[in-house]
């Protein structure tokens, strides 16, 4: 699901027209796979433990309000693209 959600990201940011909402979007999804690489890197061993943690599954208050407004923030880069139907001039 993280890999969606990752991939999505990016698909957004290049769908757009615009060096800000490019950058933007690939840097939130960037986020998300950083702190999943390292919470999953953490638990198998990869790279040592942190305080991170795993969008969507623990209980931190402040990082789950933090990554809905990352959903938020790429929902709205979604929805100013432009529709596959229209013309525009």
């Amino acid at each position: 699901m993280y890999m969606i959600l990752v991939s999505r990201a990016l698909r957004i940011a290049n769908a757009h027209a615009d060096d800000f909402s490019k950058l933007l979007a690939v840097g939130l999804g960037f986020v998300l796979a950083l702190q999943c690489f390292i919470v999953i890197g953490g638990v198998l061993r990869v790279v040592p433990l942190t305080g991170l943690t795993t969008p969507w599954l623990t209980a931190g208050g402040s990082s789950l309000v933090a990554n809905w407004i990352i959903i938020a923030l790429l929902l709205r880069l979604s929805d100013t693209l432009p529709k596959a139907g229209t013309v525009t001039s």
